[in-house]
C-alpha cells in the first residue's frame, strides 16, 4: 500500500481505493483538457510570432535599419541590381532574389519594392521610365 500512496497521495491506509481511482482518472482528464489548451496556444502564440518577425523585417528595410546583417539595405541592393540596365519591378525582384537579398521574407515584395523605387526616383538615385506594368527603373549616374 505505502507505493499506491506515493503515486496518489489521497490514498490513505484504510482509504477507499475506488475513490482514489476516480480522482486520478478525473486529475488525468484534466490534464489531458489542460495539456490541449497549451498545445492550441503554443501554436498561436508561433503564429503570432511569425507575423511579427515578417513585420520587423518590413520596417527595418523601410527605416534602412540593417541592424548589422549582411543582406545589404534595400535601396543599396536596388542600385546594385540597376548598375548594369534598366529593370522592371518584377526583373529587379529576381535579380534580388539572384544576389541573395531574401524578398520572400516580405509579405509583399512588388509593393515593397514599389515603394523603395519610388523614393527612390523622388530622391534621384533612379530615374523612371514608361508607364503601368512597362514601367522601368534605371539607376541615375
Amino acid at each position: 500500500m505505502a507505493r499506491v500512496t506515493r503515486v496518489f497521495p489521497a490514498i490513505a491506509p484504510g482509504g477507499s481505493y475506488r475513490m482514489a481511482l476516480k480522482g486520478a482518472q478525473h486529475e488525468i482528464t484534466e490534464l489531458k483538457t489542460r495539456l490541449q489548451t497549451l498545445k492550441t496556444e503554443e501554436t498561436e502564440i508561433e503564429r503570432r510570432l511569425q507575423q511579427l518577425q515578417e513585420t520587423v523585417n518590413v520596417l527595418r528595410t523601410l527605416c534602412g535599419d540593417d541592424e548589422g546583417g549582411s543582406t545589404p539595405q534595400l535601396t543599396e541592393a536596388c542600385l546594385q541590381v540597376l548598375e548594369d540596365s534598366p529593370a522592371t519591378v518584377p526583373q529587379i525582384r529576381k535579380k534580388l532574389e539572384d544576389v541573395g537579398v531574401p524578398m520572400a521574407s516580405y509579405p509583399n515584395p512588388l509593393a515593397i519594392l514599389h515603394t523603395t523605387l519610388g523614393r527612390m526616383s523622388l530622391n534621384g538615385q533612379v530615374e523612371k521610365a514608361g508607364k503601368g506594368r512597362q514601367t522601368t527603373y534605371r539607376k541615375t549616374r
